[in-house]
């Protein structure tokens, strides 16, 4: 029969027994949820590293305690209550293989982050995971869908495993329609994992598609950034492989795994945008700077104090420089003309566009160059908030139109001249022939009366001889 102080060292052992169950068991899910949280938060892997190195040796630390604390107890009371230390010890063992469970997820996303700082693309990305899943939980194929801007059809990106051509094939599942279908609709609209254990019974999924792929489970965890649902990593088991539903555990680190791949896939994305924005900027630059290059005009890009930002080759050749001889320096400085100044000053203030047609200019520092004529124009480039931040010359050299123009001039006053000199022979040309013409014809009436008078005289002698 057990005495009162048999009850109370029993109760003793009980409540020191417990307590330390209870302080290993919260040590360990306190690390454990510690580590999924800094997964979560986005720690890099050095650091992951470090604290589930610490974690681990923090709990080893905790069971070997709380075996020790057994032992102790052991040795107290001898064999009795063997079999309430036998569950404890049982259940002792199961947090440990608990433990072990939670170590291999966690070195597992410290590989996949490891690898997903290097991932340079989307395959290389989902390469990575997919790996992870693999040995992980056994799962052999990986997806990766994003959703479209309308949030009305979900588009595979890439896929890997033995089923990853028919994922992204067209005619199967490449693109599908979300409404309508109450599997995308839910996992649309979805926080946190669905999983349907069974795609050929469950309601939910298409049966066309399920008998096209031979879908087995599925499961589709989401991939969010920044409050914004972006699409699902999609996994699960094929024909054969049968029907296999993830623990909670599982679920758990596959949604972990969603998270480090949210931000790779984001960080891709940003790249591949940079990436073509970089090219397409290439492209123009390229194509400006033929412009600027190949261009017969003479081009100067300053700023709004009109300090050289850069000219081209045939504004430099119009002065006898280089076009690096005029960055950094002031406009006026080089080329002093207070109109011109006045105009530029202007255009700044109001941002509209001046143009000048065969403007005289006299180079101030070189008068024997002497009077040269421009066609130019000025034109302020505002920026984003429509303030004048620079301006833009363009000059053409019309000295030599000018100078033809000129030449033209002259010669046709010279050729009016001689227009006039030569009306004005003609007309007293014309005036002497008038003159002589009526004198031979005033000479042939007298000739022809002279020959009438002598015709006469002679056929009257013939009448006197006859």
């Amino acid at each position: 029969m057990k005495t009162s102080n048999d009850n109370g060292l029993a109760h003793l052992y009980r409540t020191i027994i417990a307590s330390a169950l209870i302080w290993t068991v919260t040590v360990i899910g306190s690390a454990s949820w510690n580590i999924y949280h800094e997964y979560d938060e986005g720690l890099h892997a050095p650091e992951l590293e470090k604290k589930s190195t610490h974690a681990i040796i923090l709990s080893h630390l905790a069971i070997w305690l709380l075996s020790s604390t057994i032992l102790g107890v052991l040795a107290a009371r001898g064999k009795k209550d063997v079999q309430e230390l036998a569950i404890t010890h049982e259940a002792l063992m199961r947090n440990e293989e608990a433990l072990r469970e939670q170590e291999r997820y966690t070195q597992s996303l410290l590989r996949l982050s490891r690898r997903l700082e290097s991932a340079q693309n989307y395959d290389d990305a989902i390469n990575a995971a997919r790996d992870e899943v693999r040995d992980i939980i056994g799962y052999q194929n990986l997806w990766l869908y994003l959703f479209t801007e309308d949030r009305k059809h979900a588009k595979a990106l890439t896929a890997r495993g033995p089923m990853a051509d028919a994922v992204m094939s067209e005619e199967v599942a490449a693109t599908l329609t979300i409404e309508g279908d109450r599997m995308l609709e839910e996992i649309a609209g979805a926080k946190n994992i669905v999983v349907v254990e069974d795609a050929r019974e469950d309601e939910r999924t298409d049966k066309r598609i399920v008998a096209n792929m031979g879908n087995r489970t599925i499961v589709n965890v989401p991939i969010s950034l920044m409050d914004r649902h972006l699409g699902s990593i999609g996994t699960g088991t094929f024909g054969d492989e049968g029907v296999r539903t993830p623990t909670m555990a599982e679920q758990k680190y596959l949604t972990a795994l969603a998270s480090h791949l949210a931000v790779t896939l984001d960080r891709i994305h940003l790249f591949n945008e940079r990436k073509r924005a970089n090219e397409t900027l290439r492209k123009n630059n390229d194509v400006v700077e033929t412009i600027f290059s190949m261009t017969p005009t003479c081009i100067a890009y300053m700023d709004k104090d009109f300090n050289f930002i850069r000219v081209n080759k045939m504004y430099a050749d119009a002065d006898g420089k280089q076009p690096e001889d005029f960055t950094g320096k002031n406009h006026f400085e080089l080329f002093p003309n207070a109109e011109n100044e006045a105009i530029f000053r202007n255009a700044v203030v109001t941002g509209e566009q001046y143009i000048a047609k065969a403007k005289p200019f006299e180079y101030k520092f070189h008068p024997e160059r002497g009077t040269s004529h421009w066609d130019w124009s000025l034109t302020p480039i505002s920026n984003r908030c429509g303030e004048v931040e620079a301006v833009l010359l363009s000059l053409v050299n019309v000295s030599e139109r000018i100078i033809a123009q000129e030449k033209l001039g002259n010669l046709n006053k010279e050729l009016e001249q001689r227009v006039v000199e030569r009306t004005a022979e003609l007309q007293a040309m014309n005036a002497e022939l008038e003159r002589i013409n009526r004198l031979f014809v005033g000479r042939e009436l007298r000739m022809i009366e002279l020959k009438e008078r002598i015709r006469k005289l002679e056929s009257h002698a013939e009448d006197m001889t006859g």
